[in-house]
């Protein structure tokens, strides 16, 4: 009978810790939430004022996907260009 361990058995996995650490260093978890925020809001404006003007139907699943999207593109990039190095 063959039996295989894990190379890591016993040990914590630090890559994964040392990586949500640089992404709390880096506040890449406030970014999210603020971007989630702004969206959110954008969105419920958006649902009261399209009908009034008369916007077409597209618009507003046009704007979720743009919020949807916009999350994985932002965050990063805000918080990457802000630190000093």
């Amino acid at each position: 009978m063959l039996i295989y361990s894990l190379p890591n058995k016993g040990k914590k996995n630090t890559s994964v810790r040392s990586f949500l650490q640089e992404l709390t260093r880096r506040n890449v978890f406030k970014v999210t939430a603020a971007y989630a925020a702004f969206a959110w809001i954008l969105v419920s404006v958006a649902d009261i004022l399209l009908p009034v003007v008369g916007a077409p139907d597209w618009t507003m699943p046009t704007l979720l996907l743009m919020s949807v999207i916009g999350v994985p593109l932002a965050a990063p990039r805000v918080e990457c260009s802000v630190t000093p190095n």
